[in-house]
C-alpha cells in the first residue's frame, strides 16, 4: 500500500487507550503478536494504523475522528467500510449523531447552529472537562436559553458543558428560576462563574444578560399560553 502523509503527522501509536466504558481491558492482546497495517481514508487520503492477527482479522484500529487506537469492538460494522467497519468509533459516532439531531432541531426552530469543532474544544479547555457548577466530569452540552423557547440556538454564546444530572433537572426551565431550587454552593458558582462567562460571550453585563434571558422566557410563555 502506498504511504501518504498525514495532514498532521503524529508519533506512531504504541499504547492502547484504557476505555473501560467501551470494552474490557482484559481483552487486550500484546501488539507484538499482531501485524501493523495502514488503513487509508478514502475521503481524505489520510493513513491510519491498525493491527491484524494471523487470520487477517482486524483487531485494533485508529478512529479517524478522535485518532485513538481502539479495539475493533468499539467500531460499528459497515459493509462499505475498510475491513467491514466504520472509520469513526462508536463514541465519536454518538457525538456526530447528537450534532446531526441538534442541526435538525435548530433548522426546525429557525435558530442558528454555529458551534464548530474548535468551539467544542475551546469550551472543554475553558471548563477543564468539568461542569462549571459542581466540577463533575459527567457533562453534557447544555443550552442556557433552551431550544424550546425559540431563542438562543446552538452557539458559543449560548452553550456550555453541564453536569448530566443538573442538565436533566434544568430541562427547559428559566435558568434564573431553576437555580433557586439548587444548593447554595451551586447557586454561588452559577452567579459567580457561569453567568459572568456567558454574559461576557454576549458582550453584556451580568444584569443585562439576565434581563435578556428573562425577556426570551416571557416571549416563550406568551406564545405557549
Amino acid at each position: 500500500m502506498k504511504t501518504l502523509k498525514r495532514k498532521k503527522p503524529r508519533k506512531h501509536p504504541n499504547k492502547i487507550e484504557d476505555r473501560t466504558d467501551d470494552y474490557n481491558i482484559d481483552q487486550f492482546e500484546d501488539l507484538t503478536y499482531l501485524d501493523l497495517i495502514e488503513i487509508e481514508n478514502a475521503a481524505t487520503g489520510i493513513i491510519y494504523y491498525g493491527y491484524m492477527d494471523d487470520m487477517n482479522n482486524l483487531i485494533y484500529r485508529e478512529c479517524s475522528k478522535c485518532e485513538q487506537l481502539k479495539h475493533i469492538s468499539c467500531f460499528r460494522p459497515h459493509s462499505e467500510g475498510a475491513h467491514g467497519y466504520r472509520s469513526n468509533c462508536r463514541e465519536c459516532n454518538r457525538e456526530i449523531d447528537k450534532l446531526g439531531n441538534l442541526r435538525y432541531q435548530m433548522k426546525k426552530k429557525n435558530l442558528p447552529h454555529t458551534l464548530t469543532e474548535l468551539d467544542f474544544a475551546k469550551m472543554q479547555l475553558e471548563q477543564k472537562g468539568k461542569c462549571y457548577l459542581n466540577d463533575s466530569t459527567e457533562i453534557h452540552l447544555e443550552h442556557f436559553i433552551p431550544i424550546s423557547w425559540g431563542h438562543g440556538g446552538t452557539t458559543y454564546k449560548n452553550c456550555y458543558y453541564m453536569d448530566a444530572a443538573l442538565n436533566t433537572s434544568k430541562s427547559n426551565r428559566n435558568p434564573f428560576e431553576w437555580i433557586l431550587t439548587q444548593p447554595e454552593h451551586i447557586q454561588k458558582r452559577f452567579y459567580n462563574v457561569l453567568v459572568p462567562t456567558l454574559a461576557a460571550r454576549n458582550n453584556m453585563t451580568t444584569n443585562a444578560f439576565e434581563d435578556y434571558v428573562n425577556r426570551c422566557y416571557l416571549d416563550f410563555i406568551s406564545k405557549t399560553a
